[in-house]
């Protein structure tokens, strides 16, 4: 999230009781005695994940009750349940005042039908009501007691412990890298034929080669990126000269692999301008570049032997009351950013 957006959110959250935490880059804090986060969605910079966890009588939510609530207020949308955990989308745009405005008539509908209906606060893992704060164990915001606290930083460090322990399988890797660079090709193949430059599909090339050796090796070490990246440069040259091929087949009135035999003959005799042949090729390969490298360090960071939990906190405080004014919301303010914080863990992959 870019830092016009998250001081948008910081203010949006402050005006309404709540804080917003920096490293989580999410809003958290306790609305009228429901323990609530606010999340940037990943994939859409407008729609955030609210999420809440309650219980009714010990039991957990039904998902149907809570579907209603989509149509009742228009800001609220795409209802999921995980067992005590109910988590809605909530459409936040606009400048920081409607962004606030929203955000109030989101919170204000769903306390309203909590309360209303007898659900209380608690754990979203065990259920329990007492002790429920915000947490973030890497990246993911949770709703937990202490105790669950622990067991889930525990049970992230050792999934991650176990993703260390895997070693690379290379046979595996180079099938995976092989029908990756398949699709790639494929790609690159169709793309030119519908006589749009295939540069772009040099990106799909680079991607589905890198992950398809992730996929079947189980890790992309250095053995796995030469291979890929090998693998790469010849199946971008093949399919780049299929598609060249299939052209002067056509035109020329004869079958693809005498044309793709004679294509440098072709070349060489100027039947095909080498600018426009090289000048592509050239392209595409610069666009798989473009793809493997962030692809790569995207798959290192994933990679990072370091799993960070920690209680949310905020450096914000709520806004003042003058601020405030403009919207009315009948909420209790968050609890103090300087409340106990003695749960946080840096855990050694």
């Amino acid at each position: 999230m870019n830092k016009s957006q998250m001081a948008k959110l910081a203010a949006a959250a402050g005006v309404n009781g709540l804080m917003y935490d920096p490293n989580a880059e999410g809003v958290f804090g306790n609305v009228q005695g429901y323990t609530v986060t606010i999340m940037p969605n990943a994939n859409n910079r407008v729609y955030y994940m609210l999420s809440l966890s309650v219980s009714r009588m010990g039991m957990a939510p039904n998902p149907a009750d809570f579907k209603p609530l989509e149509k009742m207020n228009k800001v609220l949308s795409g209802c999921t349940v995980q067992r005590f955990r109910v988590n809605f989308l909530v459409k936040l745009s606009g400048n920081k005042d409607k962004m606030a405005e929203a955000l109030h008539s989101a919170l204000d509908t769903l306390i309203t039908f909590l309360r209303t209906n007898g659900y209380t606060n608690c754990c979203e893992h065990c259920g329990r009501p007492e002790g429920v704060d915000a947490y973030t164990v890497s990246g993911n915001a949770y709703l937990l007691c202490e105790p669950c606290f622990g067991q889930v930083s525990e049970a992230a460090a050792q999934q991650n412990q176990t993703k260390m322990q895997k070693q690379e399988q290379v046979l595996p890797g180079i099938v995976g890298a092989l029908i990756g660079s398949l699709i790639g090709a494929v790609v690159i193949v169709i793309v030119g034929q519908l006589g749009y430059v295939a540069a772009v599909s040099g990106l799909v090339m680079a991607i589905c080669t890198l992950k398809g050796y992730e996929m079947l090796g189980k890790k992309l070490g250095t053995p796995g990126i030469i291979i890929s990246c090998v693998l790469m440069l010849l199946m971008i040259f093949l399919a780049y000269q299929a598609d060249w091929s299939i052209t002067a087949a056509q035109f020329y009135e004869t079958d693809f692999f005498t044309a793709f035999r004679a294509m440098m003959d072709l070349i060489k005799e100027g039947y095909v301008d080498s600018g426009d042949y090289f000048g592509g090729l050239a392209q595409v390969y610069l666009f798989a570049v473009i793809g493997a490298v962030p692809t790569i360090i995207a798959m290192a960071k994933g990679a990072k032997h370091m799993v960070t939990t920690a209680k949310m906190r905020s450096a914000y405080a709520p806004v003042s009351a003058p601020a405030a004014a403009s919207v009315q919301m009948p909420v209790q303010p968050a609890s103090s950013p300087t409340a106990p914080q003695n749960v946080e863990k840096d855990i050694e992959k």
